[in-house]
C-alpha cells in the first residue's frame, strides 16, 4: 500500500508536470521566430543599425567643436601664483625693494633669506584677431549641419533598404 501515490499526492504531480510543460510551451513560443510588421522591422533597424549610432556619435562631436569654437568670443581668466626664497645678496636685495621693506640697517653681504609671494590674476577679452575666430565658428557651424544631414541621409537609406527588403522579402 505505501508503494503506491495516494490521490492528492497523484493529482499534486500531475498539476505539476502540467504547469512544467506549459512553461515549457510558452518558453518555446518566445523562441519561435515570427514575422516582424515592417513598422516593427523598422523600429529594430534604427534602434539597432551601428552605422546611425557612428553618424549620431560623429555629431556629438560637430556640436562640441561649435562649442569650442563659440568659446573663443569668451573673455579668459588666468589665475597665477609663484613664491621664491633666497639668500642670494642680489635676489634678497631686489626682493626686499620690490616689496618696499628697504631698510638701510641691514646686512647687504649676508641677507637672511627673503622670500616673496606673488599672485595675479589676468583677465583678457578678444577684440579682433583678423575674423579667424569668426571663420572657425562658420566653419564649426557648417560642419554640425553637415553632421546633421549625414544622419539624415543614412536614416533614409536605412528606412529604403529596410522597406525594400521586406516587400521583396514578402513577395
Amino acid at each position: 500500500d505505501d508503494a503506491y501515490p495516494t490521490p492528492q499526492v497523484k493529482r499534486l504531480l500531475i498539476l505539476s508536470l502540467l504547469a512544467a510543460l506549459s512553461g515549457a510551451a510558452a518558453i518555446a513560443a518566445e523562441r519561435q521566430p515570427h514575422a516582424l510588421t515592417l513598422p516593427q522591422a523598422l523600429q529594430l533597424a534604427l534602434e539597432k543599425n551601428p552605422d546611425l549610432a557612428t553618424a549620431q556619435q560623429r555629431l556629438a562631436a560637430a556640436r562640441a567643436a561649435l562649442r569650442q569654437a563659440d568659446a573663443a568670443f569668451y573673455p579668459h581668466v588666468r589665475v597665477s601664483e609663484s613664491y621664491a626664497a633666497s639668500d642670494n645678496p642680489v635676489q634678497a636685495f631686489m626682493m626686499t625693494l620690490n616689496q618696499r621693506a628697504f631698510s638701510f640697517n641691514a646686512d647687504f653681504n649676508h641677507p637672511d633669506t627673503t622670500d616673496n609671494l606673488s599672485t595675479k590674476l589676468l583677465a583678457t577679452y578678444p577684440l579682433y584677431n583678423g575674423g579667424r575666430d569668426l571663420a572657425a565658428r562658420q566653419a564649426a557651424r557648417l560642419g554640425a549641419e553637415a553632421r546633421e544631414n549625414s544622419i539624415a541621409a543614412v536614416r533614409n537609406d536605412l528606412v529604403f533598404e529596410v522597406t525594400h527588403s521586406f516587400y521583396t522579402i514578402g513577395k
